[in-house]
Order: structure tokens, then sequence, then C-alpha cells
């Protein structure tokens, strides 16, 4: 089944919801939120999240199936500050697991940052209780940093950050 890579835009807004709705369903650990807290979200909420994502220094890419059009998986690039940028929202729907789409996502995503900022890596965090986004990531040439947060669903569990240098050309 062929993907095609798009840029979210602010007319997304419901199929951005409809796609976070599933991710947190599937892998309620993998992000900050709840599934419950998104549900309750009102629809000034998603649009605002589509246009934040379209802001100068942001990207959310989706990839969506070419035949049905439905959204299957979704990545973020996100300045935090003028030396700080981190990859976010990372999803790949069950049924295209195992193919390069993660790959190409997140191929798309540095590609971008390496152009649009002045960022020499780019981070992220991955819950500690998620081994193949952990495997993913370094296999694609992340590296854990040695810092670690508490995760915000649950302080007793804990994110780990991972960095790759966007000045690396091996991927």
């Amino acid at each position: 089944m062929s993907v095609d890579i798009i840029r979210i835009t602010p007319d997304f807004w419901e199929r951005l919801r409809v796609l976070r709705l599933e991710m947190l369903q599937d892998t309620p650990h993998a992000y900050g939120q709840s599934l419950d807290q998104s549900r309750a979200f009102f629809d000034e909420e998603w649009r605002y999240r589509a246009q934040f994502l379209s802001q100068p220094g942001n990207l959310g890419l989706a990839a969506v199936e070419r035949d049905t059009g439905t959204w299957v998986g979704t990545m973020s690039f996100l300045t935090e500050s003028v030396d700080r940028g981190i990859v976010a929202t990372v999803y790949v729907a069950p049924r295209h697991r195992g193919t390069d789409l993660a790959s190409r996502l997140l191929d798309g995503l540095l590609e971008w940052a390496r152009a649009n900022t002045n960022l020499s890596a780019v981070h992220l965090l991955v819950h500690e209780d998620n081994p193949r986004a952990r495997a993913f990531y370094r296999a694609y040439g992340f590296s854990e940093t040695g810092i670690t947060q508490p995760y915000v669903l649950n302080p007793l569990e804990r994110e780990i950050e991972m960095v790759f240098s966007l000045t690396s050309r091996t991927r």
C-alpha cells in the first residue's frame, strides 16, 4: 500500500485529532497526555495544535495512505529555543510497523531541520518502557545522553533523552 508524506496544515485539524486519539489508544505511554484528556479537548484545541505545527520553526508530517486517505503515521519537529529542537509526536500505525515509514518520516524531519534551522543536533524523549522505539532511534543514529526526566503522567516512570547530530551525514 502506497503512503505519501504530507505537511500538516491548519486545515487538517480534524484528521490530526482522529490520529492523536488512535495513537493514545495504541501506545498510551508514548505521549505526555492521556486518552481521556485528549478526548475532552474542544475543537479549538485541535485547531490550535494543527496551527502550531505550521508556525515557523515547527514541522508536522503525516503519513497518508494514497488509496484510502487514511492517516497512518505522524512525526513532528518543534523548535524549543534558538539552540534546541526536538522530535515529538512519533507514531506509525501497527499495520505499517516494520516498513520504512518511520524512517521516511524521520528523514523528512531531519532534512527539514538541516535546511530550516541553525541547529547542530535534535533531541527527543522516549519512555523507558518503549524498547521498540529506543532500538529504532539507536539504529537510526541517535544516542542516549544520560539525561532522564520524570514521565509527566507518572513521575515514578522515566523518559530518556536521546540526541542526533544534524551535522552527521550518516542518515
